[in-house]
């Protein structure tokens, strides 16, 4: 038996099959959710800098990805995570529902804390920063659905 968590829903049968047949063809999800993956172990296991941190890297490689296929962006290289809100916010370019506001206050500063102070995230921030990176990703980097 599968349990999954309250805010989690069942794959579907579809689903499943689509998911089984990109493991038997030994494909990997883009990075982004691998790391999402691992942030959300590490908070299950109380490795809460791990979390923010791999929640971070994931969110700022989704917003990279809208960087660069933003239309203005032609001759934008990649930027650190805060200018990189900055920037997609001021051109109205943040995931639907993400607000700069959240991600500088429950992602950026934890995470900028964590690496330059050696700050150890409570419990509650963690789960913060990883809501807030699973939001992104899955706005800015949505996987395929479907199946064979």
């Amino acid at each position: 038996m599968v349990r999954f968590p309250p805010d989690q829903k069942p794959l579907d049968k579809k689903s499943w099959r689509y998911a089984l047949a990109r493991v038997d063809a030994a494909e990997q999800p883009p990075l982004e959710y691998l790391l999402v993956s691992n942030a959300r172990i590490d908070l299950h296991l109380s490795r809460t800098r791990r979390a923010v941190l791999d929640a971070a890297t994931a969110v700022e490689l989704a917003l990279n990805a809208i960087l660069v296929s933003h239309p203005t962006a032609a001759n934008t290289s990649p930027k650190m995570l805060g200018k990189l809100v900055q920037t997609l916010d001021n051109a109205g370019s943040l995931p639907t529902g993400v607000q700069a506001a959240t991600l500088t206050t429950q992602l950026i500063n934890i995470r900028n804390r964590t690496v330059h102070n050696g700050y150890v995230p409570s419990h509650g921030e963690a789960d913060a920063a990883v809501r807030i990176a699973v939001q992104v990703v899955e706005a800015a980097v949505p996987l395929p659905h479907g199946g064979p």
